[in-house]
């Protein structure tokens, strides 16, 4: 009976040490390493006992999977490349060095300037340059050339009219340009008589389809007036020339030069009376030629509204009465050659608005009443380089003057010289002016009075009692100060 019980009690502790499992019986199972990655932790390879799932180290000591774990890596971004929308906006690709599946983008700063214009004719480049932290890197964008953008032409005529150019500019580049010449061909509209102006016209045709084709006309001056004219030799191989009657109408254009071969001569004189009370000329052409234009060359042709003097003019003197009573004569320029004006040259001529002496004029002498009952008479305008030093009965009854300037060459007024222009505000006197009679500037309603010297210059000049009488102001004004009058 002893026995059989010691059989059980070995039996029985067996039995527990295999359900109690100690370490020395422990059964292992080898577990591997398993890596850990950037978001994932890893464990350490070790032991598992299959019998109680006890964990052990690889040295077979117990542990804790806490020790065992391997922590997560966490990313580890390094850039990579940019990478371009077809905007030409940019991101920098980074990609992680420990698994490069993981992938992160980051918006890049991006710039641009133009490399290259477009042009007409070549495409242009913009760079645009993408930039994150260090790393840069650019890339190209084609700008499409322009294309030419052509204006309106331009046409420019000879100065003969046989010739047109046209002309279209490139609105985007200014050097390119297309250009075309031709020759124009020439109609007779109307035939010019003596009487009047005929017409013509030139016509360019252009090649290129762009240009259209032009037409210009132009004015065929009348003809010399040679059947109502009469030319008388002045002995010397030059001519004078008249009306032949009064019978002209319309413009008379006297010819420069008279008579064939030998007898051939230039016309220099239009004698006294030449045109005298001729009522229905409109419009008088007088030649370079002429030099002299004698007493009432032009008088009384009431229905004469314009005198043409042809360019470098050898006219040197209007005689008296030369255009009085031209009651339809609006304006008129005189050359720059005229040295001597008569009495009366405009006298009463009811509709002269303007009078001008060409630039550089070298007027010596104004005569009486040169100026006087012209009651439109707005402008009278004197070239700096006039020399006539005496004004005398000149500028009378003017109604509608408001300046008048008189050069610095006048040295002396005479009586009545200014008188009875009744809008005449402003008056300017030389600096070179020594004497003033009585009444030399009287009844106008001068509100400024300018002498162009000083005011010690003003009180040398001699004046006569009621030099200046009937007027608005009571002061003249000098270059440095006002002096009484």
């Amino acid at each position: 009976m002893k026995k059989k019980l010691v059989l059980m009690t070995s039996a029985l502790m067996t039995v527990s040490l295999l359900a109690g499992c100690n370490a020395h019986e422990h059964s292992y199972k080898e577990v591997d390493e398993v890596a850990a990655t950037c978001t994932e932790s890893g464990v350490h390879a070790h032991y598992t006992c299959e019998g109680c799932d006890k964990l052990f180290d690889e040295d077979k000591k117990e542990t804790t999977l806490e020790a065992l774990t391997i922590a997560a890596l966490g990313h580890d971004y390094k850039f990579d490349s940019f990478v371009w929308a077809d905007d030409y906006s940019a991101q920098a690709k980074h990609v992680c060095s420990r698994d490069n599946k993981h992938v992160e983008m980051r918006d890049a700063t991006v710039t641009s300037k133009v490399t290259k214009d477009a042009t007409c004719e070549e495409d242009g480049v913009e760079t645009y340059t993408a930039t994150y932290d260090v790393h840069t890197e650019t890339k190209d964008k084609v700008l499409s050339k322009l294309g030419h953008a052509y204006g309106d032409p331009t046409y420019e005529w000879s100065d003969d009219n046989k010739s047109c150019t046209a002309t279209v500019i490139c609105g985007n580049d200014s050097a390119h340009k297309i250009e075309e010449t031709v020759e124009c061909t020439y109609k007779v509209l109307e035939d010019a008589t003596e009487e009047a102006d005929g017409k013509g016209k030139y016509t360019a045709t252009f090649e290129n389809e762009i240009f259209a084709t032009q037409e210009k006309e132009v004015v065929i001056e009348s003809l010399p007036t040679l059947s109502k004219l009469i030319f008388t030799s002045n002995g010397d191989g030059t001519y004078s020339v008249k009306s032949k009657d009064s019978d002209i109408t319309g413009r008379v254009k006297i010819p420069s030069t008279y008579g064939e071969s030998e007898a051939e001569g230039i016309v220099t004189t239009l004698p006294n009376q030449a045109f005298f009370s001729v009522p229905n000329i409109t419009e008088v052409f007088i030649p370079n030629t002429i030099i002299t234009m004698g007493s009432d060359a032009f008088y009384d042709c009431e229905n004469m509204k314009d005198v043409h003097f042809e360019e470098n003019s050898f006219l040197e003197s209007l005689g008296d009465y030369a255009f009085q009573t031209c009651v339809s004569l609006v304006s008129v320029t005189l050359p720059k050659s005229v040295k001597t004006l008569g009495n009366r040259v405009f006298d009463e001529c009811d509709n002269l608005e303007s009078v001008v002496f060409e630039e550089g004029n070298e007027l010596e002498s104004i005569g009486r009443a040169c100026f006087e009952s012209c009651p439109k008479l707005k402008t009278i305008k004197f070239a700096e380089t006039s020399k006539f030093t005496v004004i005398d009965y000149t500028f009378r009854e003017l109604g509608a003057l408001e300046e008048l300037d008189l050069p610095n060459s006048v040295e002396s007024i005479k009586t009545y010289s200014v008188h009875g222009c009744s809008s005449l505000k402003t008056l300017w006197l030389s600096k070179a002016l020594k004497s003033m009679e009585i009444y030399s500037i009287f009844e106008c309603p001068i509100e400024n009075l300018h002498f162009k010297g000083t005011v010690e210059e003003w009180n040398n000049v001699s004046k006569e009692h009621n030099y200046i009488y009937h007027v608005s102001t009571t002061v003249v004004h000098c270059t440095d100060g006002d002096a009484a009058i």
